[in-house]
């Protein structure tokens, strides 16, 4: 499998999602509640255990240590669930990247970035120096995963048809089973993938 950079440049922001009121009124402000759904190794994942692991896991608990709070972790399957349970207040902080869906939630606001990746295009090493020689990709199946990038500039790329997923382990799997041409992916997962031979090196 090879990874080149898209055409443009995309970065990827993961931030923590919260509300604009204290919504877990019947226990101690310190207290505090985190949605998170994990299918972004090595950056967010759920163990073996069932225990949310990650690099955004680290960061979530240096905050608590440094802000002394008491942290529970609530797993979702999708990031768009772990969002709206926080509007509904479910839950206090949503962790990892953050749709752009989630504008339409008024009661809800970002946190400034804590991490930023870029992502690139991964494709089969005989599909890639076509890719590479040809400004449009059309007729290319490509998915990615949803809010990790956006629509307009995934489009930049003039790929069709495009398809979005909810996890970089499901862009990964549609890769390796032909689902798609190629994908769009974060590249620390991309990385951790290869390492961990659970994608092709073809």
């Amino acid at each position: 499998m090879r990874y080149r950079k898209p055409l443009c440049t995309l970065l990827c922001a993961f931030c923590v999602l919260f509300s604009f009121f204290p919504v877990h009124a019947a226990g101690s402000y310190k207290d505090v509640r985190v949605g998170v759904s994990g299918h972004m190794q090595p950056l967010l994942f759920i163990n073996e255990d069932g225990i949310p692991q990650g690099v955004f896991v680290d960061i979530m608990d240096e905050l608590a240590r440094i802000g002394d709070l008491n942290i529970e972790y609530l797993i979702y399957d999708k990031q768009i669930q772990a969002v709206e349970a926080l509007d509904k207040g479910d839950v206090d902080i949503v962790l990892g990247s953050i749709e752009s869906d989630s504008a339409n939630y008024p009661s809800l606001r970002q946190s400034a970035e804590i991490y930023s990746a870029s992502v690139c295009l991964v494709t089969e090493k005989n599909k890639s120096d076509y890719i590479l020689e040809h400004p449009s990709m059309y007729g290319f199946k490509t998915a990615y995963e949803m809010g990790t990038a956006s629509y307009s500039q995934v489009s930049q790329i003039r790929a069709n048809p495009i398809i979005i997923m909810s996890t970089q382990e499901s862009l990964f799997n549609a890769l390796q089973n032909g689902d798609v041409d190629m994908v769009i992916a974060v590249r620390d997962c991309v990385q951790y993938f290869l390492n961990s031979k659970e994608l092709s090196e073809q």
